[in-house]
């Protein structure tokens, strides 16, 4: 024996320095190991806590994460623009004219009963 204590779990023993915590997504049984072995892909642990492979837990992908809440918030502000852009054009027209859109709408629905009375019928 070197002398130097064994480490915990969560810890490697460096022959120079002594106990050291494993990076952070590594694990160590403690005792005498060397060093640290990986969390499996996608999993994870806080520096110095993972004492075995089952103290790797899932990560969050935090990344796609980004990427729906990014996606989502593009949707909100195209779907708001789209509106503004409409509510603009329809004031716009409704200066322009000196009508509303419900004087438009009366307007069209006299077209077409004039357009039913004009067209003839076929057998």
């Amino acid at each position: 024996s070197s002398g130097i204590n064994a480490e915990y779990g969560g810890q490697y023993l460096n022959q120079t320095t002594g106990c050291q915590n494993c990076p952070q997504d590594q694990w160590s049984t403690g005792g005498t190991e060397a060093s640290c072995k990986s969390c499996p892909d996608g999993q994870g642990v806080a520096a110095g806590a993972g004492s075995s492979e089952t103290s790797c837990t899932w990560k969050r992908n935090d990344a796609n994460t980004g990427v729906w809440v990014a996606s989502g918030a593009a949707i909100i502000f195209f779907t708001a623009f789209i509106f503004a852009v409409f509510y603009i054009l329809r004031l716009r027209w409704q200066l322009m004219t000196g009508r509303s859109t419900e004087e438009q709408e009366d307007e069209e629905h006299v077209y077409d009963d004039i357009t039913l009375q004009v067209m003839p019928t076929t057998i």
